[in-house]
Order: C-alpha cells, then sequence, then structure tokens
C-alpha cells in the first residue's frame, strides 16, 4: 500500500465516525432514553480529542521531540478516554429490553 491510499483512508475515517456517531444521537433521541453518564464520558472524550488536535497543530508547528511527545502523551489519554465512552455506549445498547426479546419465527412455507 503506498501513502497516497493510507492518507485517504485515514483521513476520511473521522468523517465515518462522525456520521455514525450522529446517526446513533438521532436513534437515541428518538427512542428518549436517558444516557447520562454515557453522555459525561463522551464530553470528557470531546474534550481529550480537542485536546489531542492542538496538541497535533502544536508538533506540526514546532516539531520538536518534546511537543511531539506530549502529542503523543495526550493522543493516548483521547484514545482510552474515547474507547471508554465506547465502552458505556456499547453497554447501555447490549442492555437494551428490545434485546432481551426473543424473536419469534415465523412458520416455513408461509401458511
Amino acid at each position: 500500500m503506498d501513502w497516497v491510499r493510507l492518507h485517504l483512508m485515514v483521513n476520511h475515517f473521522p468523517i465515518i465516525l462522525g456520521t455514525a456517531g450522529t446517526l446513533a444521537g438521532l436513534a437515541a433521541l428518538l427512542r428518549h432514553e436517558e444516557v447520562e453518564e454515557h453522555e459525561a464520558t463522551g464530553l470528557w472524550a470531546l474534550i481529550a480529542l480537542i485536546a489531542a488536535g492542538v496538541a497535533a497543530a502544536a508538533s506540526l508547528w514546532k516539531p520538536t521531540p518534546a511537543v511531539r511527545g506530549v502529542f503523543v502523551a495526550v493522543a493516548f489519554v483521547a484514545m482510552v478516554v474515547t474507547a471508554y465512552s465506547a465502552l458505556e455506549g456499547g453497554e447501555i445498547v447490549h442492555d437494551s429490553p428490545e434485546l432481551e426479546r426473543r424473536p419469534t419465527m415465523a412458520p416455513a412455507g408461509g401458511s
């Protein structure tokens, strides 16, 4: 794989995640569920990701080993906080009452 293809994949990944997150947020609004704890960790994840973005910009502006080290540390923290928020979101989905119900099987042949 060449650098151009890798760049295209990595460059569009946040767009895909943003779209998926927006759709999941709309689904939660339509279902009127309270997910306050997940929202709180999601806010922390957002703050951490913004901090990682600022650190990335700083490391591009002033590419010293110290600034790059700060970026790597902040990016790692952002990854951990975002993963924890995603874990909480997954628990909300997997503990959903809709998943507790067993699907009904239609008889074969449509009779």
